[in-house]
């Protein structure tokens, strides 16, 4: 999970799981079940988090505003 690694993982690891919701395979109530457990996860892979409690907005800001200007810069 990213909040507890800091990494993606594509494809999701869950993808078998995913496309038999889909199908259908799984009832209503045992897809709420499943979502239950899911956030218990997040909430206690959250308390576990490296990542701060709040997002630094202005340094973010200033990331994607470096990419963009290298990106443009690279490609005149």
């Amino acid at each position: 999970m990213y909040i507890e690694t800091g990494k993606i993982t594509l494809p999701n690891p869950r993808v078998d799981l995913l496309i038999s919701i889909r199908e259908g395979k799984y009832t209503r109530s045992e897809i709420e079940e499943m979502g239950k457990q899911l956030k218990a996860e997040a909430l206690a892979a959250q308390e576990q988090s490296p990542f701060p409690a709040r997002v630094d907005l202005s340094g973010l800001s200033q990331l994607i505003t470096g990419v963009y200007m290298d990106f443009w810069a690279s490609n005149q």
